[in-house]
């Protein structure tokens, strides 16, 4: 198997939570630290991403990591909702 397979959806969710959160990729990538080359690449399944990446989308997002797994639910369109508790250490 493609070791980027199934990354494309993935990150198709990452641009859809990006876009409805009111982030250009220069902004997103810019508060994550990494270029806006990268996190288009990233989200275009043409490069893999690290879990410290996906981390700090999903707290720039407001959301919990498995949220960026999946398309942006309703309740993301407003942007001054963030999910409560993201620690999600034990």
């Amino acid at each position: 198997m493609h070791p980027l397979k199934g990354r494309k959806s993935v990150g198709h969710f990452l641009r859809a939570w990006r876009e409805i959160r009111g982030h250009s990729l220069r902004d997103a990538a810019e508060r994550i630290g990494i270029s806006h080359a990268q996190l288009g690449r990233i989200e275009r399944g043409a490069q893999e991403y690290r879990q410290s990446q996906f981390e700090a989308l999903a707290y720039l997002y407001g959301c919990h990591v498995i949220h960026l797994l999946e398309p942006p639910p309703a309740w993301a369109k407003d942007t001054g909702r963030v999910v409560k508790d993201m620690d999600t250490s034990p």
